[in-house]
């Protein structure tokens, strides 16, 4: 189809007066895991309710929300669209925005979607949950082959790729029954997937993975003890790395633990611990889901299901399952993040942000945070941040922020109804907003 024309930029007082965030999307490359009030699926649109001025007459509905973005370099980049009937749509621009051209499409039958581009002409398309197709593009995303991952009975619960040839997927074998999942690994670009066993024993349960270059690679688990899993063999053996011995954690706690690297060396944890339920009298805790992260836990003897996210994205809380016409925002307990600059040897605690946002990460020591109108870096990997300063910005879905390099950054967002892309060239000092153009998910390449 024809590139539609480029679309005005919006207002920025339309984005003041209007950011009313509806959906947000979880971490995809090295971005963070976010924590928000309800979730899908990993990487799969999340809603959210924020507080706003009343918005201005709205824009014809667009019918989409973006749930990825990559961009390789500063022009050229590709979005995932989430249709409201639940089909996809992989669109390109190489103008920085001024045009987009559709190039796949299909259903998502409810789950998420990862995304990940190694260079201008080379990546990969996937979708979490059962009977997942692999979509392998070297061309720029011109044509797509697809690829069966696994057996239809099995479920995927995450992909990892670090580069275009190596990649792992964490598979629950059999949903039917309880620590079954395994670890596969490709090193033919998916053509044929090795299963390396399971990367954990029971009582602790693996949820995600993530892999940087050299075969290093982490997982996000629920532990019975303050440790993280760390592979230095591309996930054929995993051992527990302790986090943040010195630090004092509640009794008898059981532990989400997510791990993520930044960088060759460096490691990102965010760690939630809870004691066990203990009838109704003071607060116990229990894993009900994964990803987002749910506990159900009570509160006084009110049933509350805390729903959050971990590691280093928007670092906000809710709190649901209360008897009232709507959700109070407390923060959950016992939440922490550290970060490692060897590997998992040694700790330090790190400070985030505490308004909705997200971050984005340059390199190990250079990271930024993108608030509702606020921009705030740090430069020492989240020891002490810049003291906010005030942008004419919407707010960023969660987990969409990408720096390129150190002048260009990307970020998605929604302005009322209407999905929109925001950019800088001068290293965050101006930003523009791009309204994204009508696209259909009845797309056929």
């Amino acid at each position: 189809m024809d590139a539609p024309p480029p679309e005005p930029e919006v207002d920025p007082a339309d984005l003041i007066d209007g950011a009313r965030v509806r959906r947000a999307v979880a971490l995809i490359g090295v971005s963070l895991v976010v924590i928000a009030a309800a979730g899908i699926a990993y990487l799969h649109p999340i809603a959210a309710a924020l507080h706003t001025p009343a918005l201005p007459a709205p824009a014809p509905q667009s019918g989409y929300s973006v749930a990825a973005i990559d961009f390789v370099e500063p022009s050229t980049g590709w979005v995932v669209a989430i249709f409201d009937d639940g089909d996809f749509l992989v669109m390109r621009t190489t103008d920085a925005g001024r045009h987009w051209a559709p190039q796949l499409s299909g259903p998502t039958n409810g789950h998420g979607v990862y995304l990940k581009f190694f260079d201008p002409l080379d990546g990969v398309f996937a979708m979490t949950g059962a009977r997942p197709l692999l979509y392998r593009t070297g061309d720029g995303g011109a044509s797509w082959t697809g690829q069966a991952a696994i057996t239809a009975r099995a479920a995927v619960l995450a992909w990892s790729f670090p580069d275009p040839a190596n990649g792992w997927m964490l598979v629950d074998v059999d949903p039917l029954q309880a620590d079954d999942t395994h670890l596969y690994r490709t090193s033919d670009a998916g053509q044929t997937w090795a299963d390396l066993g399971r990367p954990v024993r029971s009582p602790d349960q693996a949820f995600s993975v993530s892999f940087a270059a050299g075969g290093i690679g982490w997982l996000a688990t629920m532990s019975a003890g303050p440790y993280a899993y760390q592979s230095g063999d591309y996930g054929l053996t995993w051992d527990r790395v302790a986090v943040a011995s010195t630090h004092t954690w509640p009794l008898k706690a059981q532990f989400l633990i997510s791990t993520q690297p930044v960088g060759s060396s460096a490691v990102v944890a965010s760690v939630v611990a809870f004691g066990p339920t203990e009838g109704r009298a003071g607060i116990g805790a229990t894993i009900i889901a994964y990803p987002p992260l749910k506990v159900r836990a009570f509160d006084g003897g009110v049933p509350v299901t805390y729903t959050y996210g971990v590691a280093t994205d928007a670092i906000s809380f809710w709190r649901s399952g209360l008897l009232t016409s709507s959700a109070l925002e407390v923060q959950a307990p016992d939440q922490s993040q550290f970060l490692s600059l060897d590997g998992g040897a040694s700790w330090s605690p790190i400070t985030l942000p505490t308004a909705p946002g997200a971050i984005g990460v340059l390199d190990t020591w250079h990271w930024w945070w993108i608030g509702l109108g606020t921009w705030s870096v740090t430069a020492d990997a989240g020891d002490t941040w810049s003291a906010p300063r005030s942008l004419v910005v919407p707010q960023p879905l969660a987990g969409s922020l990408q720096i390129v390099d150190a002048r260009d950054a990307w970020y998605a967002a929604m302005v009322g109804s209407r999905p929109v892309l925001v950019a800088t060239t001068d290293g965050g000092s101006a930003w523009r907003t791009i309204q994204l153009p009508p696209m259909s998910s009845r797309f056929t390449p």
